[in-house]
This record gives structure tokens, C-alpha cells and sequence, in this order.
């Protein structure tokens, strides 16, 4: 009798040790699966990903990464921020804090893309400091609800880069369908000097979660400064993993208008 209940108990826990074996293996698939179809079954086959002009970048840029899929800390407040661009922009352009208005004005305000139907506040993106593998590197985290400027890059009509960042999938999901942008849309982006009008020549969808350290750095050129004007926008895709980047580039079509 006593040998009949141990095999039996020994029966019933290799039978939960091999259900447990199944559902963690079956969960692999599942998850592998999931992965193998958004990185291959996905609308990279109709994005555009040539640049038609020149899309040589400045060297010597800081070390940088992309990261729009986090939410803005809470202990960098709007005002913290607002101080730190204020800073930034005194020193960068060499003006006083009273001509300091000269340069905001310049600072976009609102973002417009037609084909998507988008039409978002403008605010700023802020900086931290990730350590990856023992190195040290600067990300650009986006504000709640709205679009983000990178405040360290191109004020609006200035030869450079004017870079603007958004989620996707957290805090009003502002650039969702960034995505969805294709070459040829226009864009206008608005600032107290006017409206300034772009029209797409690049749109991609970059891999970049469990890449080699290269290639986030090779992504991040994107958001570096350029000789030519253009401006770049960058959010996370796909919604379910934020598993690439998303990269829209555009070049001004006409002067600023009123």
C-alpha cells in the first residue's frame, strides 16, 4: 500500500514537472513567435527607406541613444525643463536674458501632418543619462500627451536638424500612427515667427531593442545635426513592443509664412 501511494506521488510530480516544462516552452513559442511575426510580417515593405538627397550628418556627435518609450520622470518637471532650455539657448546663441524672446520665437509650437491627421502641441523633450554596458550615454525622453523638441537642435528656419520626439503607445499616444506617414506628406510646424511648411522624403522603421550597441548609436545619427535644414521626427514601433524606431524626414518646400 505505502509503495503504491509514493509511486503515485511520484507519478503526479513528474506529471506537474512536465506540465510546467510544456507551458513554459509553449510560452517561448508563443513570445518567439510573436516576435519573429512583427519583425517580418510588418509595413517595412512599404516604407521608404531611400533618402533622395544628401544625408551626410556632422561628426563628432555625443554619444546617444534613442528612447521615446518612456514616460518624461516625475522629478523633471515642465519647469525644471523650461529653465534648462532657457540656459541651454542663452549660451548656444550668446544673447542676454532679455533678448532671449528672439530666440523662442523660433521654438516650434505645433505640429500639423494632414495624412494622418495629426494636429499636437509642441513642448520639450528632456535628457538622462543611461549607462549600457558600463558607458555612459545621453537618451531623449518625450513629454506627456504632446510632441517633444529636442532643444538642443535646430530652432525652425535655421540650417541644422529640428528634431521632435512623441509616444506612441503611453500618455495620449500622440505619434501612434507616425508610422503610417509616407513620402511626399507635408508638415507644418508652427512657431511664433510663423508657419513653416516640409514635405517627407524618408520614412523608416528601424530595429533597435536587443541590437548591438552599433547599431542604436548607427540609429541615432538620425537625431544628430545636419548642414542642410531638415527636420526629423522619431517615436517607438510596433504598439504591442516598441521593438524598432520609427524615423520621418523632411525637407522645408517653401519660406516661413505669417
Amino acid at each position: 500500500m505505502v509503495d503504491s501511494e509514493r509511486k503515485l506521488q511520484s507519478l503526479q510530480l513528474k506529471s506537474a514537472i512536465l506540465m510546467l516544462v510544456g507551458s513554459l516552452l509553449l510560452g517561448f513559442v508563443i513570445t518567439r513567435s510573436i516576435y519573429v511575426y512583427q519583425k517580418f510580417n510588418s509595413p517595412l515593405d512599404s516604407v521608404d527607406v531611400v533618402v533622395e538627397k544628401p544625408v551626410a550628418l556632422e561628426e563628432g556627435f555625443p554619444k546617444m541613444v534613442l528612447d521615446v518609450s518612456t514616460p518624461l520622470e516625475e522629478n523633471q518637471d515642465s519647469g525644471q525643463v523650461v529653465a534648462e532650455v532657457e540656459e541651454f539657448l542663452e549660451t548656444q546663441y550668446e544673447v542676454e536674458s532679455a533678448e532671449i524672446d528672439s530666440i523662442f520665437n523660433r521654438i516650434p509650437k505645433r505640429i500639423s501632418i494632414p495624412s494622418i491627421d495629426l494636429d499636437s502641441k509642441i513642448g520639450f523633450a528632456s535628457l538622462r543619462d543611461v549607462t549600457i554596458l558600463g558607458e555612459t550615454y545621453q537618451q531623449w525622453v518625450a513629454p506627456s500627451d504632446i510632441v517633444g523638441w529636442h532643444f538642443k537642435s535646430a530652432l525652425l528656419g535655421d540650417p541644422g536638424n529640428t528634431v521632435l520626439n512623441g509616444h506612441h503607445n503611453v500618455q495620449g499616444e500622440v505619434f501612434k500612427e507616425l508610422y503610417l506617414v509616407r513620402k511626399g506628406d507635408k508638415i507644418s510646424i508652427y512657431s511664433d515667427a510663423g508657419a513653416f511648411h516640409y514635405q517627407v522624403v524618408a520614412v523608416m522603421i528601424l530595429p533597435e531593442r536587443f541590437e548591438s550597441r552599433e547599431v542604436r548609436l548607427q540609429n541615432a545619427r538620425w537625431i544628430q545635426t545636419s548642414e542642410d535644414e531638415r527636420i526629423t521626427l522619431i517615436s517607438c514601433w510596433p504598439y504591442e513592443s516598441n521593438t524598432h524606431r520609427v524615423i520621418v524626414v523632411a525637407y522645408p518646400i517653401d519660406p516661413p509664412t505669417d
